[in-house]
């Protein structure tokens, strides 16, 4: 019953509702999740997070920062002075993997929980959630703690974001997982999978919002006054290029997706770099067998899949308006076609929609 007046409140509201057709059992574990993601967190990290694929991730990480350092080092736009307070911005920021142990004991989780009341009913049991919410809310804003050990998402959560008053990252262990990374997976797939996600929230630390904060998290100007013409230059040809696409009779907002393209750029040009980076160490990997694309070739492909998606017109028209990311399919092409890695590993013709002669590049 709730569900379905949740669903009418919806539609009157923005002219959309939830599926009618969504399953028991999906309800309930979003019900159940979203008042229990903690605990439900802790028993997702237990079974499907261990030590190992911390080191993993955490070498993959070291590995993307130096190719996002190398890869500054190449720039001929960036004078020295903004390239030392770019790297050491870089230097700085921390990341956060799988889940917050320190806040995730099983005993302080009791604690947590200590006062939420559940019922046979769940009308009741919906209501004690709101309390209980609105209390942890007023807490909240009653804690000195800076945030070392709180992040915004739970465990299980199949996503990622940076911080830039924390100057962070966080990995949580939902989004460590298949299809995006696999000790098991050649690492030209890994690092074009989760590398370029892992590249991708670095990269926010110096997109259009991120670069005005400095490496301590402070709304701070640490660009010179050259170096940040340079940036809105390149910048401003990011936004026109992504204007070129259009879908479900509107365009792509070059302004108002900027942040997202930018850093996509950012991580995909990262995570390559990376991925030659640990060739040089390990040496060149086997091909797969019956697979007709090179190593390189695996990594842009391994990129493009993580994006792979079905969206209806009335989600694109409303990503469309109110989005800050691009629609899949454009984060794929407007990011690939800027790359000049892509367009020499797949042959693309010079003046080829994948392969245009003035590319937009920043990171």
């Amino acid at each position: 019953m709730l569900e379905r007046l949740n669903m009418k409140l919806q539609q009157a509201l923005y002219g959309k509702g939830m599926d009618d057709d969504k399953p028991q059992w999906k309800f309930c574990t979003e019900t159940t999740n979203q008042a229990f993601g903690l605990s439900l967190g802790l028993l997702f990290a237990k079974g499907r997070f261990s030590s190992a694929l911390r080191r993993e991730v955490e070498d993959m990480i070291q590995l993307i920062k130096q190719g996002f350092g190398s890869n500054l080092d190449s720039l001929t736009w960036l004078d020295m002075k903004t390239r030392d307070a770019a790297k050491e911005k870089m230097e700085r920021m921390r990341e956060h993997i799988g889940f917050p142990e320190e806040a995730m004991k099983p005993k302080l989780l009791d604690k947590f929980y200590a006062k939420f009341r559940v019922s046979e009913e769940h009308f009741s049991n919906m209501l004690e959630f709101y309390k209980f919410e609105s209390h942890q809310l007023s807490m909240s804003l009653r804690t000195t703690d800076s945030g070392n050990h709180r992040w915004t998402m739970l465990p299980q959560t199949g996503n990622t974001y940076y911080s830039s008053i924390d100057n962070s990252m966080v990995f949580p262990a939902g989004v460590l997982q298949s299809p995006l990374y696999h000790s098991d997976y050649p690492m030209s797939i890994n690092f074009g999978a989760l590398g370029s996600i892992i590249g991708h929230e670095l990269s926010h630390a110096f997109d259009n919002q991120g670069r005005r904060f400095n490496a301590k998290g402070d709304l701070k100007n640490w660009w010179t006054k050259t170096a940040l013409v340079e940036f809105k230059n390149r910048t401003a040809c990011l936004a026109n290029w992504f204007e070129k696409f259009s879908a479900a009779g509107d365009r792509v907002n070059g302004q108002q997706t900027l942040g997202e393209n930018i850093a996509d750029g950012g991580g995909l040009r990262a995570a390559y770099t990376a991925y030659s980076l640990w060739e040089k160490e390990h040496g060149p990997e086997d091909n797969l067998p019956a697979v007709n694309l090179t190593r390189q070739q695996l990594f842009f492909t391994a990129f493009a899949q993580t994006w792979c998606s079905s969206e209806s017109e009335s989600f694109l028209q409303e990503q469309l308006r109110e989005g800050k990311h691009s629609p899949a399919r454009f984060r794929v092409l407007g990011t690939l076609s800027n790359s000049p890695e892509f367009s020499q590993h797949f042959h693309c013709p010079l003046d080829s929609p994948m392969n245009p002669s003035t590319k937009c590049s920043l990171w």
